[in-house]
């Protein structure tokens, strides 16, 4: 709505560009745009969402007198711009602020995408530009709610953006309920759930529909209580490191729903981050080679899109088929703000090295880092531990190697590095690497103890009134239990 002509005498008028510091060329962004309460912004006809908005780098604003602190960002990749401006009734101003581009990860072969997003699909055009995004996967249906049941499919649910090396694809789904919440992605048409079971508390169903379908499963909340059964029966292909739980502007409250045995262990801004990384770290020591991802539930929580993300390493030209094929390889890299480029003996995460006899499996990296927040050490994690730690500013001085990494146990290994910004979890985990002997994948029987207890807890907190659906539900957990017995009695380590 225009201003009133008295309001319109009272606004200042600013003339605001972004640019590329090395171009000179408006440079598409995502603004967090205050007024001196702290109240967040509109501009315009952009695209707004929680507290940001999204624009091609060229507006110009009207507001009344007063101060007004603002954030220019463009996805993890380049440099953060931030000040304020203060504005008079009489004000009419121009304004240029340069950012500047960190790394190119496409250029050297990380591709990017965010594995959740929930906003308008009619936005991503200016939105994915601002956010330098090259792939994104739209949440567009859920087991509540399909609009696309009166409507017809889009003929190729995967788009390329006009103009742009940038990807939308329309048709994935999420299911969340009682106990848990799953994405299913990369489908030709959603998913047909039964309206009988509407209020089901299992996922089983869907997760077997979709797997059905050749989705690709993604579980969205690793505490999910019937993550031991998903595993158990197969079909989950990744597993969400960097959640909506974690927030560009704080943690979320730890949730409520799902499995937390003990509160206290895992407390604070990022204690949630740090449980859902630990039970990552137990699906890998119970053997199973699945890849971390990332979603930032953009239209679901407050996160811009992009916030957390997934680069996998698919060098060349951008081709979606190849991409998921390297994502499945296990070829990557979850993040919220640090950008860590392994290479390990010359090979991406996800690659297998033998371990030679009784003797130790020494290795060279190369780990390469930016960050716009302050990180002080990268980590290599080793089955859980944490068993070297580099000063950053030792492994700049070393061009980034990191020489005569010894490894004595089968396993796998990782690399991490954590942003110095108290008020939230950012963060850069690579996807594992792995070791093993004589072609054996490791199993360790303090991680399938850890499922089969929380099996069994899961199992009692069920409630299914249907008689028939419970029987088949209870039947399915039986068999998840079985599968976890039998994994107890073939692993070979404590």
């Amino acid at each position: 709505m225009a201003p009133t002509p008295a309001l319109a005498q009272r606004l200042g008028r600013l003339e605001w560009t972004i640019v590329d510091l090395d171009t000179r060329e408006p440079l598409p962004c995502r603004i967090h745009l205050k007024d001196a309460a702290g109240r967040s912004i509109r501009v315009g006809k952009f695209p707004f969402w929680h507290d940001h908005f999204s624009t091609g780098g060229s507006l110009v604003v009207l507001l009344p007198p007063g101060k007004y602190p603002f954030e220019v960002e463009r996805g993890p990749e380049w440099a953060r711009a931030s000040g304020y401006f203060l504005m008079q009734a009489t004000s009419r101003d121009r304004k240029i602020i340069g950012v500047r581009r960190l790394v190119n990860m496409s250029e050297k072969g990380w591709w990017g995408a965010d594995l959740r997003v929930h906003r308008n699909p009619k936005d991503m055009p200016v939105v994915m530009n601002a956010e330098d995004l090259p792939l994104a996967l739209m949440i567009t249906w859920t087991h509540q709610k399909n609009p696309w049941k009166n409507r017809p499919l889009p003929e190729k649910p995967l788009v390329q953006l006009e103009g742009q090396k940038r990807w939308v694809h329309l048709l994935g789904g999420a299911e969340h309920r009682r106990s848990g919440t799953l994405l299913y992605l990369k489908l030709k048409e959603p998913l047909a759930f039964d309206p009988q079971k509407a209020e089901l508390p299992s996922l089983l169903p869907g997760l077997q529909q979709a797997q059905a379908q050749g989705a690709w499963i993604d579980v969205a909340d690793p505490q999910s209580w019937e993550l031991p059964v998903w595993l158990a029966l197969g079909g989950v292909r990744s597993i969400q490191v960097a959640s909506a739980a974690l927030l560009r502007s704080g943690q979320t409250t730890p949730s409520q729903e799902g499995y937390v045995p003990d509160r206290r262990r895992f407390r604070g801004p990022w204690g949630q981050a740090l449980w859902h990384q630990y039970i990552y770290f137990q699906v890998l020591d119970a053997g199973f080679r699945i890849p971390p991802s990332a979603g930032s539930g953009s239209g679901l929580v407050g996160n811009p899109v992009g916030y957390n993300r997934v680069y996998v390493y698919s060098p060349g030209p951008f081709d979606a088929k190849r991409w998921w094929d390297h994502y499945a390889q296990g070829r990557v890299v979850v993040t919220n703000g640090p950008l860590l480029r392994p290479a390990v003996e010359g090979h991406p995460p996800g690659h297998v090295f033998d371990l030679p006899g009784q003797q130790p499996l020494v290795l060279d990296a190369v780990v390469e880092l930016d960050s716009r927040d302050p990180v002080r050490y990268v980590e290599v994690i080793h089955n859980g531990q944490v068993v070297h730690r580099v000063h950053v500013q030792q492994l700049v001085r070393n061009g980034g190697r990191l020489e005569g990494l010894r490894f004595y146990e089968p396993g796998w290994f990782l690399f991490r590095a954590v942003a110095e910004v108290p008020h939230t979890y950012r963060f850069a985990l690579s996807g594992p690497y792995y070791i093993q002997r004589k072609d054996q994948t490791t199993i360790r029987r303090r991680a399938v103890r850890f499922f089969l207890q929380w099996l069994q807890k899961a199992r009692r907190k069920l409630r299914i009134s249907n008689r028939q659906q419970r029987a088949e539900i209870i039947r399915q957990y039986e068999q998840a239990e079985k599968f976890w017995t039998t994994r107890l009695n073939q692993a070979q380590e404590p």
